[in-house]
């Protein structure tokens, strides 16, 4: 028997399954069925915890191990040729993936893929995916909808949560009753060994101007609870930013302990987040707390993170009013880390947070 239920397959890091959200709720829409998921990494599974338009989701370890050596890929294809689904949608354009589900049955004929219908130039993701949410394959039913699809993402934490969040800042000394600022300030990169100042480090920005940004905060919100965010890698670079700053006892490294469903609680509850790009700036925006996010070469034309409530403020080394040729190799040109001021910073922050 064939399965009508709408299949999307997105494998991504962090940032690039969050933008993916606004198409779930869209084909949920349409079909009046949540939609199954396929993605890289059991992580994924927790992100869409209470989600009501997303049914199962399906992961795989890694597509980089052969498909003869890997058994997840093979539970996957299994799992596929088993539910026989009618309705696809693939947002990607990797060929090796494409095979690979092909494998699972799935074809041109009940699918619509990023490699057929790719993104316009300057297209945002969120636009793109929610542009492929509307189009069908060839057999689909699903009936079409004219009234258009929010462009923001959307992630969902319980009461519950927020509360067990409490109770952990308050074991870390943190009052969770005064404003609480998060900064993201490393990446996938940073905790990668070697110099975090390294060119490839696209990402980086000194731990002086982070903790110059932190005083100015400080400064400006003297009861702020400063939460230095992160992974148990990246610990070291935020305790490197704290003993930089001035103001020691109103800021706190957590990277050690701050799992996904913790770190989506602690941003939904938080007064403002200042990020570089990556994944973490995408939950503070899902989850609408505002937000800052430094950018250098990463298009922000066409990766910022999008949010339904709060501000999403970008700050790059260059006025962004200023006309910019179509692609990403013109952001990239004309954008930098290094150019960033810790003053552009602390006045996109007071702009999120007003």
């Amino acid at each position: 028997m064939k399965n009508n239920r709408p299949l999307v397959c997105r494998f991504g890091a962090l940032g690039d399954i969050i933008m993916v959200t606004p198409m779930l709720k869209r084909l949920y829409e349409r079909s009046g069925a949540p939609v199954d998921f396929i993605t890289i990494g059991e992580w994924s599974k927790h992100l869409f915890d209470h989600m009501p338009y997303v049914n199962d989701v399906y992961t795989i370890k890694s597509r980089k191990t052969p498909y003869l050596f890997n058994q997840s890929q093979k539970k996957l294809v299994k799992h596929l040729k088993e539910e026989c689904y009618e309705n696809t949608w693939l947002c990607e354009s990797n060929k090796k993936s494409i095979r690979l589900l092909n494998k699972g049955g799935i074809t041109t004929k009940n699918s619509i893929s990023s490699y057929e219908s790719p993104r316009f130039t300057n297209e945002h993701f969120v636009n793109h995916w929610i542009r492929l949410a509307n189009m069908s394959p060839a057999n689909c039913s699903y009936p079409q909808l004219d009234e258009p699809q929010a462009e923001n993402t959307e992630l969902f934490v319980t009461d519950y949560e927020i509360e067990v969040c409490k109770n952990w800042l308050r074991t870390r000394g943190i009052n969770h009753k005064a404003p609480l600022i998060c900064i993201q300030a490393g990446n996938k990169r940073t905790t990668r060994t070697g110099n975090r100042k390294r060119a490839s480090n696209l990402k980086y920005w000194p731990e002086t101007d982070w903790a110059k940004l932190i005083d100015a905060i400080i400064a400006n919100m003297s009861d702020a609870q400063i939460i230095l965010c992160g992974v148990p890698q990246e610990k070291s670079l935020t305790l490197e930013i704290k003993t930089l700053c001035s103001f020691q006892t109103n800021v706190f490294s957590v990277a050690d302990d701050l799992p996904l469903r913790r770190l989506m609680a602690l941003m939904s509850m938080s007064h403002s987040c200042i990020s570089v790009d990556t994944g973490p700036a995408h939950i503070a925006a899902a989850v609408n707390c505002p937000l800052t996010v430094l950018v250098g070469k990463t298009d922000a034309r066409i990766y910022c993170p999008k949010s339904s409530e709060s501000k999403v403020i970008i700050v790059a080394g260059r006025d962004l009013e200023q006309e910019l040729s179509d692609g990403e190799a013109s952001w990239r040109a004309a954008h930098d880390m290094n150019l960033i001021t810790v003053d552009a910073a602390i006045d996109g922050w007071k702009k999120s947070s007003t």
